[in-house]
């Protein structure tokens, strides 16, 4: 097959470059220090101490190289003609490319090869967007291969340029996992009666400035019942539109079972190429997806409430440290309260934010950002900003109030309410 030549091939492409290797014990340091922010001082008052805090997991480095021009080029048994064009991301554990041109023609079909043969795509013409960009996803190790198969025919419609290599370095896709320490000791990886709402969350990974990071969020319906294919994050993760055409959604990531030592699947994704709504002092995030994820993905469209008296036990299910998703639970009261980045001394919105004082089960930690707080009756009811939990003291996280975050703000491309409630019911 098609495939089969490909993989082949891999053996005798010429073209390509070499990514250097990556000071991996630099990059640990740099996160720990800045991680370190999140264990803050926290005050029950309105001065709350936080941190807003990605959990950053490659190196994203800049390319611009049309692979039409550059690539190798051979003539399948088929008759059809294949661009072959090798990337070597050093010492990364892990990579991941992305287009920032891209735009097929009818019959034509890409394929990203790993160096162990698993391979993404077929990409074909379904996959172009407005946006005229495509993240990929993550393969394991540090060599990758694009390969477009044509038909021969040349256009210059066609379009096919490699915009960013991102070289992994965090192994945060192979279990046990070595980089997270915190939320294993005490989080809960079964989901019980919030196994359909578990299905709504993503992992999102994306691109800002020289690094990728990750971030939670959740799948979130509208009034209307349309199951627009809404994703809901932190406003300081999904902050622009050049953020949001990087990324890539995974659902389902979750380990079977509920068993911590078993690697979770990555197989079902989404790209964000459309960002509708972002604050920066309500830190809440509203993307689209470019499709619908595919009905065999059995994703859930998460429900949300505008309550201003949320009823507990309360409940985040989130992907701390990019891992499979886990449960945190409080028992406890929420409370009002207002952010404060410990880190930049700057307060957001008064008042805007749900104060978790104690987890009951689990924590957070740098990548749980953005993860929904489910109220006792399972509606969305707030998205994490940061807090100060750790296994040892599981205290003060904050969610910012969806109920502030629906129309606070007038203007569309700031509130959630022109998206989720479009026929203006409530």
């Amino acid at each position: 097959t098609i495939i089969v030549f490909l993989v082949a091939m891999s053996l005798y492409s010429v073209a390509g470059f070499r990514l250097p290797d990556l000071n991996i014990d630099s990059l640990q340091a740099e996160d720990d220090a800045r991680n370190s922010h999140k264990v803050a001082t926290m005050f029950r008052s309105s001065a709350e101490r936080a941190t807003l805090a990605p959990f950053r997991v490659a190196v994203s480095t800049e390319a611009e190289i049309s692979l039409l021009d550059y690539a190798e080029r051979t003539v399948a048994p088929s008759g059809k003609e294949i661009l072959t064009y090798d990337v070597d991301a050093g010492n990364a554990m892990n990579i991941s490319l992305f287009f920032s041109k891209f735009h097929l023609l009818p019959g034509d079909t890409l394929f990203i090869v790993g160096e162990d043969g698993v391979f993404l795509g077929p990409y074909t013409s379904a996959d172009n967007h407005e946006s005229g960009v495509l993240p990929t996803a993550v393969i394991d190790g540090a060599k990758a291969q694009v390969c477009l198969v044509t038909n021969g025919r040349s256009s210059s419609s066609r379009k096919l340029t490699l915009g960013r290599v991102n070289q992994g370095y965090k192994d945060f896709r192979r279990l046990p996992y070595q980089n997270s320490s915190t939320s294993d000791a005490c989080s809960d990886y079964g989901m019980g009666d919030l196994e359909a709402m578990s299905q709504a969350v993503g992992l999102v990974l994306y691109a800002s400035g020289s690094s990728v990071y990750s971030c939670s969020g959740v799948l979130i319906n509208n009034a209307a019942g349309h199951t627009r294919p809404y994703f809901l994050t932190a406003g300081h993760c999904l902050s622009s539109n050049e953020e949001a055409n990087t990324a890539v959604i995974y659902f389902n990531y979750a380990s079977p079972l509920g068993n911590s030592d078993i690697r979770g699947s990555m197989e079902t994704y989404s790209v964000v190429p459309y960002l509708r709504a972002v604050s920066s002092d309500l830190d809440f995030s509203l993307s689209e997806l470019s499709s619908m994820p595919e009905r065999d993905a059995r994703v859930y469209y998460a429900g949300w409430s505008l309550t201003t008296n949320p009823y507990v036990p309360a409940y985040a299910i989130h992907h701390p440290s990019g891992t499979v998703r886990r449960l945190a639970k409080t028992v406890n009261t929420l409370s009002t309260a207002t952010f404060k980045d410990s880190s930049t001394g700057s307060s957001l919105y008064p008042d805007g934010h749900w104060l978790v004082s104690r987890w009951k089960i689990g924590t957070t930690e740098s990548g749980s950002s953005g993860a929904p707080l489910f109220d006792y009756y399972h509606r969305v009811i707030g998205v994490l900003s940061g807090g100060s939990s750790t296994c040892a003291v599981p205290t003060n996280d904050l969610f910012v109030k969806l109920n502030l975050a629906w129309n606070t703000y007038s203007e569309s491309g700031k509130q959630l309410k022109t998206w989720l409630n479009p026929d203006n019911t409530s």
